[in-house]
């Protein structure tokens, strides 16, 4: 019924926010570069935020760091931001995503 920040420190482990993950030249602030809500699972939620791929199980009241390694994902800068998905989930298998890379 309202809009709420998916990525805060009740939502993300301790390790994820205390302090947030170093940008390390692959983000550009604190936007996140691409969302995805599973087309199978709307509980599911992927998201891109610091040059990582974080994934909600629970509609966000939780948000999990997945193992995958820091890339570029710029959110607040270039044309990138207007155009394309950087992420994709499957639409029957919300195991299953796409995470393209600047």
């Amino acid at each position: 019924s309202a809009w709420r920040p998916l990525f805060t420190p009740n939502s993300m482990a301790r390790e994820d926010y205390d302090p947030l993950p170093e940008h390390n030249g692959k983000a550009d602030g604190g936007g996140v570069a691409g969302l995805r809500i599973a087309p199978s699972d709307p509980k599911i939620i992927y998201a891109s935020f610091k040059g990582y791929v974080w994934k909600s199980s629970d509609s966000g009241r939780t948000i999990r760091r997945t193992g995958l390694p820091q890339k570029v994902m710029l959110a607040n800068t270039g044309n990138q931001r207007l155009f394309n998905r950087t992420i994709d989930v499957h639409p029957e298998d919300a195991r299953t995503v796409a995470v393209g890379t600047h």
